[in-house]
């Protein structure tokens, strides 16, 4: 008896380990145009803009996050229907998004010298491996 106490005592000591990680809250205090403003700002140190691209990477990246809401709102309404994509519907919506990445990396082309380029690709690779990583963590969590 006081062995399953014990075991049950640990197990809910440990339920917040397990609970699913809340969004930062710093993300909720910043408008969409607030935070593309901040993430232009920090390409500029990174990747040495001048004014006149920082000016046209703003415009890329207000339009790309538009873009992003917009498409963000479509799958929420999709959620809320619990309507289920078909493989063709999952299709065309990995399409379109794939389509819209390199649409916009060929805008960022157009501004970046190549230096600026190749440094941006670099950049976003590690970004993305750091991403991949951190959500490998975070579903490693739930299982």
């Amino acid at each position: 008896m006081r062995k399953l106490f014990i075991i049950t005592l640990v197990f809910i000591a440990a339920l917040p380990l397990w609970a699913q990680p809340q969004a930062h809250p710093r993300h909720a205090e910043l408008s969409p145009e607030q935070r593309v403003e901040l993430h232009v700002k920090k390409m500029t140190l990174a990747l040495a803009l001048d004014a006149q691209q920082q000016e046209k990477v703003l415009e890329i990246e207000l339009a790309q996050m538009k873009n992003r809401i917009a498409f963000r709102e479509q799958l929420k309404k999709r959620e809320r229907s619990e309507e289920k994509l078909s493989s063709e519907e999952r299709f065309v919506f990995k399409k379109q998004r794939l389509e819209a990445a390199i649409v916009h990396q060929r805008k960022l082309q157009s501004v970046f010298t190549e230096e600026q380029f190749a440094r941006y690709q670099k950049l976003q690779g590690y970004k993305r491996k750091q991403l991949r990583e951190k959500r490998g963590i975070l579903k490693g969590m739930g299982k």
